[in-house]
């Protein structure tokens, strides 16, 4: 029997990578795109019940939690739900952090910076070369140790029911431009992130921000961030990253069919911002699909039933 079907368009989440050089506007970027993205699919809700639903992983030595307060673009940035980790950075601190966001059921999770799980102490890198030190081992015997958790962190982002936006670390080179006038000027850029080699094909879109802070994709399955000239070339666009740019992606992300997992989502939200007489209604509506839950995702069962009996009780319907 053929394994062939109709191919078919289905929603989907954002695995979105932002690579920039060191103050270039990667967090503020990914906070603006994340309330933009929320905005769009929840346009009844306060600003405080849109920040609720992110989550940012920081390992930049506290400053995620500088941008509170911060307004740009008109967005006042809100609370949002916060975590530090420091090193070593091992993948499990990501990972661990990132499955706990998907239990509290946020809808957006930065990791700012995934460098660190890389590059820094304790990363991949670190532990490959601490590896390669012991007796019997060499520097490609001992990527067959650590190859694994690499994979299996790459695995966590692409099968998490949030939205990704993953930050990296651009290295950063000088070059030298001849002006116009003659002169030799000395220019900073930014080069590849620091990352594992082809880490950009895991992300469907994958932002380049510049020192002047205006971002081009760099890879994009979805076509937005580049347009034809009048010769028929293909040109990247230059842009700066504001709440307009989540609510582009959040319309194409919803171009297609809902699958399983985007209507568990959506019965989440419906949970987590329902009166007490809409949560009755919700509960009562929602059996085919509790149903259908149970057959063929019944690991969910606990999160939603957890997600009844948490607003049930905020909402003091529970003794």
């Amino acid at each position: 029997m053929s394994g062939f079907r109709k191919a078919e368009r289905k929603k989907a989440k954002l695995r979105l990578g932002i690579s920039a050089p060191s103050g270039c506007g990667k967090t503020m970027g990914s906070l603006l795109l994340a309330y933009g993205i929320l905005k769009a699919e929840h346009p009844d809700f306060s600003d405080e019940q849109i920040w609720s639903l992110v989550a940012l992983i920081d390992t930049e030595e506290g400053s995620g939690e500088l941008y509170v307060g911060a307004r740009k673009y008109g967005i006042t940035i809100g609370q949002f739900n916060y975590c530090r980790i420091s090193a070593p950075f091992g993948v499990k601190k990501y990972t661990d952090n990132l499955h706990d966001a998907e239990r509290n059921g946020w809808e957006v999770v930065i990791e700012d910076s995934i460098s660190h799980a890389w590059a820094a102490s304790g990363g991949i890198l670190d532990k490959k070369d601490r590896i390669s030190e012991q007796k019997g081992n060499n520097s490609y015997t001992a990527w067959r140790f650590v190859t694994p958790e690499h994979n299996a962190f790459i695995d966590a982002m692409l099968q998490s029911p949030a939205h990704i936006i993953a930050t990296m670390r651009s290295k950063t080179e000088y070059v030298q431009e001849k002006g116009a006038d003659g002169k030799t000027t000395i220019r900073k850029v930014g080069m590849a992130p620091v990352q594992r080699d082809g880490m950009e094909y895991e992300f469907t879109t994958v932002f380049d921000i510049n020192f002047d802070c205006f971002a081009s994709a760099t890879k994009d399955r979805t076509d937005l961030f580049s347009e034809v000239d009048a010769a028929g070339r293909l040109v990247k666009k230059s842009f700066l990253i504001t709440p307009d740019t989540g609510r582009i992606l959040h319309e194409w992300l919803n171009t297609g069919v809902e699958t399983l997992d985007t209507l568990c989502e959506r019965l989440a939200g419906e949970i987590r911002a329902a009166n007490a007489e809409g949560l009755s209604m919700i509960y009562h509506k929602s059996g085919p699909l509790l149903e259908r839950i149970t057959a063929e995702r019944p690991e969910w069962n606990p999160f939603i039933t957890e997600l009844f009996e948490a607003r049930a009780k905020e909402l003091g319907l529970t003794a």
